[in-house]
């Protein structure tokens, strides 16, 4: 398989909590991110990690790939980190983990859908939608929070396969 910047990944839950809130939503990921370019070291990429957004190293032994279907062309690295740059020294949204969950519940169990609050702050899920509508493609629906079993299905993307490193 080909990775490209743009590309985004999502990497299997490692923490008991985390495995536990992706079986009960019937996810394969927990953490997200957005490849943004390549050097001979490995991959570099841009991420929401508990600090905050970042750019980082892809040091994940195992991994989701996806595309998304509305770039028609790979985008370069440069413009990757300047579209970074504009909100990379955000901490993490700690507050949407809850609204997404709230939010989930009501869509799914009670039918009842309460818009998305947007701020500025971001989680991973949060951080890959940013930067994909940067680039002027949409990966989920605008009236959806994103978490990972809606970025696993998303009509938006086109899933590559498992990369293990």
């Amino acid at each position: 398989m080909e990775i490209r910047n743009g590309d985004l990944f999502g990497i299997p839950p490692s923490e008991q909590l985390a495995k536990l809130a992706c079986k009960i939503i019937k996810a394969k990921t927990f953490h997200w991110g957005v490849i943004i370019g390549r050097d001979r070291d490995g991959y570099i990429t841009s991420e929401s990690l508990g600090k905050g957004t970042s750019v980082s190293r892809f040091v994940y032994p195992k991994a989701y790939i996806y595309r998304i279907k509305s770039l028609k062309h790979e985008p370069e690295t440069y413009r990757l980190l300047s579209f970074h740059s504009w909100y990379g020294d955000k901490s993490y949204d700690q507050q949407v983990n809850f609204l997404a969950g709230i939010w989930f519940i009501l869509k799914h169990y009670l039918k009842i859908v309460i818009p998305v609050i947007k701020n500025h702050t971001f989680n991973c899920q949060e951080w890959v939608c940013y930067l994909a509508s940067c680039l002027g493609a949409k990966i989920i629906p605008t009236n959806e929070y994103p978490y990972c079993r809606n970025l696993e299905k998303s009509e938006y993307l086109e899933y590559l396969g498992e990369y293990k490193s």
